[in-house]
């Protein structure tokens, strides 16, 4: 059953539906947009800081930008899974070369569980997933979840800068073998080193790791499961 649009009325913390907002989740219908205004949408209600979940059922999700959340969304889809399962389950695939599928930047106690994340053919943006600060505020708290990542980018599967205290549990994150970055994991406190959104430096980038598969499955000396 679908979930209603959200609207002034509507309690802090409610939960919205992307294929309310105009998601086809076909795999060829362009569903930024969409996605984009679900999670604008929570963040709306009861303040910037409240935020609440959007659902992402079971399908394949083409986007075509970067993808931005925001203070306290959670994203929520219906089964962790592997590329080969991606009918029964929610999968977001990037259609572009832009900065991240998903980017966690300047944002704070957001949540991403069972979701898969792909990449076109054709395409490869910095990263997978995007973690840091775009001032000296703090932005971390974050917590992903049974989250599987998978194929190519230019810089790092996940990279994050100066974001701190999140959890990490029972997530794959794979990059590519035809990738042209050629790290797995990035961490870093001081610099955006690679420059991949002007991330803001600090020092502290505590996080929790349990359960978390990094793969590199490039083939070359220079290349780093976690840096």
């Amino acid at each position: 059953m679908a979930l209603t649009k959200i609207h002034n009325r509507m309690h802090a913390g409610a939960v919205v539906n992307v294929i309310d907002y105009g998601a086809a989740g076909d795999g060829t219908t362009d569903d930024t947009a969409a996605f984009q205004a679900a999670i604008d949408a929570v963040t709306s209600v009861g303040g910037s800081d409240v935020g609440g979940t959007v659902f992402v059922h079971k399908g394949v999700y083409k986007t075509t930008s970067t993808l931005l959340m925001k203070h306290g969304v959670e994203m929520v889809g219906e089964n962790f899974h592997s590329p080969g399962t991606r009918t029964s389950a929610s999968m977001i695939v990037g259609h572009h070369n832009g900065v991240a599928v998903i980017s966690f930047k300047g944002a704070q106690g957001c949540a991403l569980r069972d979701i898969g994340i792909n990449i076109g053919s054709g395409f490869e943006p910095k990263t997978h997933l995007l973690f840091g600060r775009d001032t000296s505020a703090s932005a971390g708290l974050h917590e992903i979840k049974r989250v599987f990542t998978f194929g190519v980018a230019s810089v790092a599967a996940v990279y994050s800068v100066a974001s701190e205290q999140n959890s990490f549990e029972d997530c794959i994150f794979d990059l590519a073998a035809t990738a042209t970055g050629k790290i797995g994991l990035f961490i870093a406190q001081a610099d955006d080193v690679y420059n991949v959104d002007s991330l803001v430096a600090s020092s502290s980038v505590l996080m929790s790791f349990r359960n978390v598969d990094i793969k590199n499955r490039i083939d070359d000396a220079a290349s780093y499961g976690i840096y």
